[in-house]
């Protein structure tokens, strides 16, 4: 029985169009924004590159991090954590299991996410490997013009790793 795959887009939302000010109210909706350190929050933002999921695993994370050290803030500290948290879940899901029967690998993804990252147009057909990592939102998919780009995590991740490029 054939499978049937539906992409399902999760709000994405281009933060340097929208100045961060949108999703800071989504935020403001269901988080008391007082209580983020000056800066940490926009930077969250950031770092989540619109993902409103990703955004939101990362403030439950630096809540907790924060109620656990006992801090009456959100502050660098707790935010870097969670960004860490966040890039070793993404670590986890670039990577092909079963290689042999699959029609991409591990290496395949990691060459299309520079290929990406290093993009001046970020425009890009919708091939096998594109689709895995538009899947996982290594790579995302931005509104408006279509165009796409690296997750600010796994562009981190790229930026630590040596592949053996020249």
């Amino acid at each position: 029985m054939a499978s049937l795959l539906c992409r399902i887009y999760p709000i994405i939302l281009h933060f340097e169009f929208f100045n961060c000010l949108i999703i800071k109210q989504i935020v403001e909706k269901r988080a008391d924004i007082s209580l983020f350190q000056e800066g940490v929050l926009n930077q969250m933002i950031e770092r989540s590159g619109g993902v409103l999921r990703d955004l939101f695993e990362m403030i439950e994370v630096t809540a907790s991090s924060a109620l656990f050290k006992n801090k009456s803030v959100i502050d660098q500290e707790t935010s870097d954590y969670s960004f860490e948290r966040l890039k070793m879940e993404y670590r986890g899901m670039i990577t092909v299991w079963g290689e042999k029967e699959a029609k991409v690998s591990t290496g395949d993804l990691y060459d299309k996410l520079f290929e990406v990252s290093e993009s001046s147009t970020k425009e890009f057909p919708l091939d096998d490997t594109m689709f895995l990592l538009l899947s996982c939102l290594a790579v995302v998919e931005y509104n408006g013009k279509q165009w796409f780009d690296v997750h600010p995590a796994v562009k981190s991740i790229l930026g630590s790793i040596d592949m053996g490029r020249s």
